[in-house]
């Protein structure tokens, strides 16, 4: 794929981010599994874009790198789900007249283990890139992650203060993940 493309792709994608996020989000229930895989693909098409650009990879080196994180990603995809089930169900235990303590700590196990996969899967992929990636590139990666996800976080918490702003939900979507490359 030509990187115009993906450029094109990331901002076709990146104009219905946030009602993507919206739709899934559900009036306070969580996102059926169909709608959440369909935010989460559009976020990886914002992803690779915006990674692309910040890597300043051309072509040839895009179609190495990202075949590469593939698994890495839908490794860490499912740590993260795992983590984030656990520590959901900790928190209805707590939110419960009784908390459960077998119950809480099988949850504990499950969100330190989820934990320990994700730390596994970031030495792998920097044991993966650190052939691929020269020491400048490899660094602009790590901190074009931290930055994007924080950035990710941020809209999540706006979409789950819509309405107390009087934003509209594509404004807030642009303020959180930046602007789509050009």
């Amino acid at each position: 794929m030509r990187i115009p493309t993906i450029r094109l792709v990331v901002v076709l994608a990146s104009l219905s981010l946030p009602s993507a996020v919206l739709a899934a989000r559900g009036d306070g229930e969580a996102p059926d599994p169909e709608r959440r895989a369909k935010v989460m693909e559009k976020l990886e098409t914002i992803r690779i874009g915006k990674l692309t650009e910040a890597l300043q990879l051309d072509s040839k080196s895009a179609e190495k790198v990202f075949p590469l994180l593939r698994p890495f990603n839908e490794r860490r995809r499912t740590a993260t789900s795992a983590r984030w089930d656990a520590m959901k169900a900790i928190g209805e235990q707590l939110e419960s007249a009784k908390p459960d303590e077998k119950v809480i700590a099988t949850h504990l196990d499950d969100a330190m283990s989820a934990n320990r996969d994700l730390a596994k899967i970031a030495e792998d992929e920097y044991a993966a890139l650190k052939p691929v990636l020269d020491p400048v590139v490899l660094a602009r990666y790590y901190r074009f992650q931290m930055d994007f996800e924080k950035r990710i976080g941020e809209l999540i918490r706006e979409i789950r203060t819509e309405g107390k702003d009087g934003k509209e939900a594509p404004e807030r979507g642009q303020k959180a993940i930046g602007k789509p490359p050009r």
